[in-house]
């Protein structure tokens, strides 16, 4: 999960610039870009802990 977290940290500027450019795009360019960074905040979301026993 670090390891992904730390990847979107460093695709951060180059989907923000994607995001601008897409202001004033078709709406199917914008929608494209809010499910991709969806995706990509699911990803990071921990759907279920189950702690190790010792």
């Amino acid at each position: 999960m670090k390891e992904a977290r730390e990847k979107l940290e460093r695709a951060k500027d180059v989907f923000l610039g994607e995001l601008e450019k897409a202001v004033g795009a078709n709406r199917f360019e914008v929608e494209r870009l809010k499910a991709a960074n969806n995706a990509a905040e699911e990803a990071l979301v921990m759907k279920q802990f189950e702690p190790m026993e010792n």
